[in-house]
């Protein structure tokens, strides 16, 4: 047989689990790219939120076509794993990164350059 088409390898006497190892390497995968999107748009002006968009949506579609790929729910579901890396799981948080820098940017950029005041 080919080593591809196994799904558990012996090796030394030990049994590895290759389906289980590179699932555990593709959902890794996922969450870097995720947390890379949401730090390159932390990272710039508001108008990144479309690039972000994108992104996110990308991501989102290659893990559900790894996910119908995949035998087991291995994957998770990418909402989960989009809070987790975000933030805006946990018990006490309001908000998670994305939201965080869109109200700064909105409450330190645009508010006061584009705000029209006649009586100044």
């Amino acid at each position: 047989r080919i080593i591809v088409e196994e799904r558990a390898y012996h090796l030394l006497g030990r049994v590895l689990d290759l389906g289980g190892l590179v699932a555990a390497r593709l959902v890794a995968n996922t969450r870097d790219d995720l947390d890379t999107a949401i730090a390159r748009f932390c990272s710039g002006p508001l108008f990144g939120a479309l690039e972000l968009s994108s992104q996110v949506a990308v991501i989102r579609r290659t893990h559900e076509f790894l996910d119908q790929l995949s035998e087991d729910d291995v994957m998770g579901e990418f909402d989960s794993i989009m809070a987790a890396i975000d933030g805006s799981m946990g018990l006490f948080t309001t908000a998670g990164r994305i939201s965080a820098h869109v109200a700064s940017e909105l409450i330190f950029d645009l508010v006061p350059n584009y705000l029209f005041d006649t009586t100044a």
